[in-house]
């Protein structure tokens, strides 16, 4: 095989033949070059050579092949400079600019000839998006060459589209002057057509081209100058418009019958493309006249436009619309119809909404693609009163069983969604002159397509619900187009369980997941991330069994690729209870027998991390129980030979820590140790003793002392896991393994034991009641009956005998960051039930150190435990004698102050408990109130408390309320003194005029007064200090 310096100089010697031998030598060359370059292999090796090496020979080649009868060498060359246009920007570049620029020098009149040519500047076209590389000379110098082409009917389509793109790179005001250039050009054209004895299809096609530099050119300016540049450009072609469209008219009414369709078909593509830029023609009439030119085909006299369009329907015009109807293709009628579509709503609406209804009824495919696939721009016109458009032209159209239709809805599908929930605008952004201006996806969505992202209002599922019905099409293309458009569609339709259109949609999509085409599969992993942000569980449990199914039942290593990343998706969802599930399938698809589906879980898993703003050690600490139990089911797997390889629990143990970087297994067991013992223990397999050993030997214990260090969390998880009888055998596997009873091994680590039951008493309530009856069982004090039913009482009266115990652990959760926050939820779920077993009683003996541990609670705002916490303080005071609550009144509301800016309505039930409830009780502490804001949901607390202010009608109450509030702005809490802030404003401003007495009514100021204005100058002094600093670092 040849390298890339040998290629170099085997292409050299070539072209160093086709240029100084012999004409028998050059035809063999020429030969054997276009067998070369017909080989991808070779042209891909070529493509790879620095372009300024091969600058002169690729020259040579070009001139030669232009020169040359040689259509295999034309074609191979050409196929060479496409090649070359995937090489870096600056290369390519640099190459088109050099052959462009050598060409320009030629007298070569085969220029317009040859597709090569046309390759040529798309190899320009595909290294403009580096525009910073055109020098201002070359591109100058290439702008004008490329007029003077226009001028001699030599341009090719490239070379338009390439002059639009270079007039982008101009100053403004060379881009105005080249500008006026080609519009002087234009409209000599299309006068010279008018003045045509007999019409060409050339001429047609000249003027087709220039009214797509026209209309790219203006695309340009209206979309990067200011406003009175495009007025500017607006005024300079209305003159250019109005000859066009005389030229048209007059062209087509003078062409041959031959020629007349294909004439037809570029005027309303130059037509399309100008409505399509609806600011350009500012003048009515021009407006309606194009939109006739376009509707032709449906001009019959039982039906004519809007008596506003009688003017340019004339005899003439109607004779020429019955000539051409029959001579029109589909593919020219939908050309037409994309006219009708994007004319201004204002122009003609019941006649362009005639032209749409006959065609939705004709039923014929081609055309109605081009309602299907463009009914977004009218409905982006026209807005909510045009949307029932999609209930009468697009639902009737799913009965055609059209592919090419149905592949034109599933492709604007999800736009039409955006559109709907009003969140669509047009952009022209980095459109290129080679897309025709009426074929740009230019629909931007406020949600979907932006980076800060806008609330819109969710559609009507009924409207895109038959949609979804295309899934189910045969054509894997229709369901790639489907897939694209989902995430758009769910963006905007709310997935709940109780709507069945929606949970209809939902079943039908999920058919999707595993679809035979892996890249409809691909296409649809992107989901779940858009479509399940705001739905219950109930709704993404659905999706997650769907997906672990399949998952469970499927062999095939791609299709488990792709539910990887379909499950990577669903982990981007912000609600958190997703993550731990996501990240366990992820793992337990990392610790797959294979090879390839263990990377690809590892890849997205470290994709996942990333957005998540995690680590691997990170990951683990915070699901190390979910880790735990799916290894020990891997284990179980492995030792009842399920694996499809040969793979030891040690190998197992080896690839989990190098996915947590751990630095060897032994430290990765040690770590997991008091959560994986507990699974192993619990499980039914004979040979489990063996792993523990291993474990064992691992973490530097023996065998006994593993399960005896481990118990509390053996028993506790046994009895959540475990039936009555299945716990008792695996309490005898312990005592037989430890050879010690029960009791022995439960009085060990007794305040654990109790720790570790009550810390799941929210969520296993009837079971741990169990476990503690169990407990008791053991202990010789406590007397239980025959059935070893343990009376509430009895559990209540053992529960606060070692509270302060278990408070002390759930204290320590509740201030670990490390801690996972599903069992944060659990502690205080689990001390709402023991506050109701407790009583009230109890509880009261017990408020302050139950009252410290709520508090602690608060520390955490993530996931559910805010509105937990607002339920254990209604629980709390419920719970305690109301006597005791008048002195931790004020104690409480400051605690819970925080939450009424974010959960007013949760911490309201707690606030109207205290203050209107037990206003006669509590009444008396009611001024020490005065800081609770003003919000709605408390507006009856507010209420109350304003009655009982001691403050009211006394003559002195403005100085006792201005000293009560100074003494607020110095709270540690910073609500506190945030809320004392607003009453002090407040009520400096309703009593100016005692203020006033009090600053000059007496020959010494109050103190009070000047108490206040020295914490109003200090405010005032932070405050200048925070905005100085802030502009500060605005400036860097």
């Amino acid at each position: 095989m040849l390298d890339a310096k040998q290629i170099e100089s085997l292409l050299n010697s070539l072209c160093w033949h086709l240029e100084y031998s012999s004409f028998s030598v050059k035809m063999s060359t020429s030969l054997f070059l276009a067998e070369l370059f017909a080989t991808s292999s070779w042209i891909d090796k070529v493509s790879h050579i620095p372009v300024y090496n091969l600058m002169a020979c690729i020259e040579v080649l070009i001139i030669h092949s232009l020169n040359s009868e040689d259509e295999d060498l034309r074609t191979a060359v050409t196929s060479l400079l496409r090649a070359l246009s995937q090489s870096p920007a600056a290369h390519s570049m640099q190459l088109s600019m050099m052959l462009l620029e050598s060409l320009a020098e030629s007298s070569l009149r085969t220029l317009t000839e040859c597709s090569l040519v046309s390759s040529l500047f798309d190899l320009l076209l595909s290294s403009m998006s580096s525009q910073s590389l055109v020098s201002l000379a070359m591109n100058k110098q290439l702008t004008e060459w490329i007029i003077i082409k226009i001028q001699t009917n030599e341009a090719c389509e490239s070379m338009i589209c390439c002059l639009g793109d270079l007039i982008k790179c101009l100053p403004s005001a060379m881009a105005a002057a080249t500008f006026a250039k080609v519009s002087v050009i234009t409209e000599s054209i299309a006068r010279s057509a008018t003045t045509a004895a007999q019409v060409t299809s050339s001429k047609i096609s000249d003027l087709r081209f220039c009214c797509q530099i026209v209309t790219h050119c203006y695309l340009h300016w209206m979309t990067s100058f200011p406003a009175e540049s495009k007025e500017e450009i607006v005024r300079g072609i209305k003159g250019l418009l109005n000859t066009l469209v005389v030229s048209w008219s007059q062209v087509l009414s003078l062409a041959d019958r031959d020629l007349l369709s294909s004439l037809y078909s570029d005027v309303v593509h130059s037509i399309s493309s100008l409505l399509a830029l609806k600011d350009i023609i500012q003048e009515r009439k021009l407006v309606i006249q194009l939109v006739i030119m376009a509707s032709l085909p449906w001009l019959t006299e039982n039906y004519t436009p809007d008596p506003e369009a009688n003017f340019c329907v004339t005899e003439e015009v109607k004779s020429l619309a019955l000539t051409l109807k029959p001579l029109l293709s589909d593919e020219i009628l939908r050309v037409c119809l994309l006219s009708v579509i994007v004319a201004s709503k204002e122009i003609l609406p019941k006649w362009r909404l005639h032209i749409l209804r006959t065609v939705s009824n004709f039923k014929r495919p081609v055309p109605l693609t081009a309602i299907t696939k463009h009914l977004q721009y009218l409905l982006l016109d026209q807005g909510p009163p045009s949307f029932h458009l999609i209930y009468d032209l697009l639902h009737p159209v799913l009965s055609l069983q059209s592919c090419i239709v149905d592949e034109s809805l599933a492709q604007v599908l999800g736009q039409l969604s955006c559109i709907v929930a009003g969140g669509a605008e047009l952009s022209w952004k980095n459109v290129k002159c080679k897309t025709p201006v009426w074929d740009i996806d230019r629909v931007i969505c406020k949600k979907c397509d932006v980076t800060e992202k806008q609330t819109l209002q969710s559609v009507d599922p009924g409207m895109f619900e038959p949609f979804i019905q295309l899934i189910y099409k045969d054509s894997h293309k229709i369901r790639l187009l489907m897939a694209a458009a989902l995430p758009r569609l769910f963006s905007h339709i709310k997935i709940s369980h109780a709507n069945g259109e929606t949970m209809n949609m939902l079943q039908t999509t999920l058919q999707l997941v595993e679809d035979t085409n892996r890249d409809v599969r691909v296409q649809f992993s992107t989901l779940p991330h858009r479509a399940f942000q705001h739905s219950s569980m109930e709704v993404i449990g659905q999706f997650v069994d769907k997906v672990l199914t399949i998952n469970a039942s499927t062999q095939d290593e791609e299709m488990k690729e792709t539910l990887i990343m379909t499950v990577q998706s669903l982990g981007r969802v912000e609600d958190q209870n997703l993550l731990p599930i996501c990240i366990r399938f992820l793992v337990e698809s990392y610790l797959s027998s294979s090879q390839f589906v263990t990377a690809t879980a590892f890849h997205y898993l470290q994709r996942l991390a990333e957005f998540r703003g995690l680590n691997p050690s990170q990951i683990y600490q915070k699901n190390q129980s979910m880790l735990a139990e799916c290894l020990s089911e891997k284990v179980v797997e492995i030792l009842s030979n399920r694996y499809s390889e040969e793979l030891t629990v040690m190998d197992l143990f080896d690839r989990a820590s190098k996915l947590f970087h751990y630095e060897s297994p032994s430290l990765f067991i040690t770590s997991l140790e008091k959560h994986i013992v507990p699974y192993l223990v619990s499980s039914e397999h004979t040979d489990i003793h063996q792993v523990l050993k291993l474990i064992a030997n691992h973490v530097g214990k023996s065998y006994q002392q593993l399960i005896t260090t481990n118990m509390k969390y053996i028993f506790s998880h046994l009895v959540r896991s475990c039936h009555r009888t299945t716990l008792e055998k695996k309490i005898s596997y312990l005592e037989a393994e430890t050879r010690l009873s029960i009791k022995s091994l439960l009085r060990q680590s007794f305040q654990g034991v109790l720790n570790q039951l009550l810390l799941y008493f929210g969520t296993r309530h009837q079971q741990i009641k169990l476990g503690l009856a169990f407990f008791l069982s053991q202990d010789g004090q406590t007397q239980l009956s025959s059935d070893n039913h343990v009376s509430d009482e009895l559990l209540a009266e053992f529960i606060e005998k070692h509270l302060l115990g278990v408070l002390v652990e759930f204290d320590h959760i509740l201030l670990q960051r490390s801690t996972d926050i599903k069992k944060k939820e659990d502690v205080i779920s689990s001390l709402i039930h023991v506050i109701k077993l407790l009583g009230s009683r109890r509880v009261t003996s017990l408020r302050i150190k139950i009252s410290t541990s709520l508090k602690l609670a608060l520390t955490t705002t993530a996931g559910r435990l805010p509105k937990l916490c607002c339920e254990a303080w209604l629980c709390f005071v419920k719970h305690v004698e109301v006597a005791s609550l008048k002195y931790m009144l004020s104690y409480i509301v400051v605690t819970l102050l925080p939450l009424i800016r974010t959960l007013p309505a949760d911490v309201a039930p707690v606030l109207e408990y205290l203050v209107v409830k037990c206003r006669k009780e509590l009444s008396s502490s009611f001024n020490e109130l005065y800081f609770i804001p003003e919000v709605p949901q408390l507006s009856e607390v507010n209420a109350v408390l304003k009655n009982y202010m001691v403050f009211s009608g006394r003559p002195d109450a403005f100085p006792l309320q201005l000293k009560q509030y100074l003494a607020g702005v110095n709270h540690d809490n910073s609500e506190v003194s945030k809320q004392a802030l607003i009453k002090l404003r407040q009520l400096l401003l309703d009593n100016r005029n005692q203020l006033y007495q009090m600053i000059g009514g007496a020959e010494t100021v109050n103190p009070l007064v000047t108490e206040a204005m020295q914490k109003v100058c200090i405010l005032i002094i932070l405050l200048y200090y925070c905005l100085y600093y802030i502009s500060k670092l605005m400036l860097m």
